[in-house]
């Protein structure tokens, strides 16, 4: 497993963000800030070779849901200018 810094970005055009996370162990947070409907933070596990969408107690305007399982990848689905963060 590797130590994990920190990431935050925008998503494109796509709406669309996948984000390498290298093997994290938990605990670890994935944050979209978005209104769009369809708004999503999927979770890749180790080990696994299929996305399993995450769902937590949100507030209109975001997604907040922690890890509890190490992770591959993590996806973030929204409007274009959404923000994303993983900590």
């Amino acid at each position: 497993m590797t130590d994990f810094q920190y990431r935050e970005g925008v998503l494109d055009g796509t709406g669309i963000a996948t984000i390498n996370v290298g093997g994290k162990n938990p605990p670890m947070v994935a944050t979209l800030q978005s209104a769009a409907p369809g708004r999503k933070i999927e979770f890749c596990t180790i080990g696994a070779e299929m996305w399993q969408p995450i769902y937590d107690a949100n507030t209109a305007t975001m997604l907040n849901v922690a890890a509890t399982a190490g992770l591959h990848s993590v996806k973030f689905t929204g409007a274009a200018g959404d923000l994303w963060n993983i900590r």
